[in-house]
């Protein structure tokens, strides 16, 4: 009953996300990680020791902290600009992005040379994964993921993959 009634939560805020214009979208997200530095303490500490060694003789603590509080925004916005992209026809999309050096990937493929892709986990994979068919749909490709915890949102998110 609990994962029905979260699944359902889940496609409510699709839903309202697919009626929002891509800036709105990515705005309300910004909003939505801010509120996750606020509210996730765990988190917050866990940012700021893995950026406080990535970084620790090149920023300042301030940079750092900025780097943390700037890291939540955008993962907010792209977590939500990643549902709002899936719902767009890929069509559209062109309007949305630019892709540079998309050589890199064809050339090799038409070259019959493997190429392995590695996103970073806190990017914008979903719009990837609808995007590089227009690249490499003469290639064979695959993804390696994860499921999802609660069943239904996965079966969901698998096909808008899938589209």
């Amino acid at each position: 009953m609990r994962e029905f009634f979260v699944y359902a939560l889940y496609r409510a805020g699709v839903f309202l996300i697919g009626l929002l214009p891509l800036p709105v979208v990515f705005r309300l997200g910004e909003v939505l990680g801010a509120f996750a530095w606020v509210f996730l303490p765990h988190y917050r500490s866990l940012a700021r020791r893995n950026v406080a060694i990535a970084f620790e003789t090149e920023k300042s603590a301030r940079e750092r902290r900025l780097i943390v509080r700037r890291h939540f925004r955008r993962l907010g916005a792209n977590f939500l600009c990643g549902i709002k992209l899936a719902l767009i026809p890929r069509a559209n999309l062109s309007r949305h992005i630019e892709v540079v050096g998309s050589e890199h990937i064809e050339n090799p493929l038409r070259e019959t040379r493997g190429v392995v892709l590695v996103l970073s986990h806190l990017s914008n994979w979903e719009l990837v994964s609808q995007i590089l068919p227009d690249f490499i749909g003469f290639a064979r490709n695959s993804t390696i993921y994860q499921p999802l915890r609660n069943r239904r949102i996965d079966a969901h998110v698998r096909r808008l993959r899938g589209r």
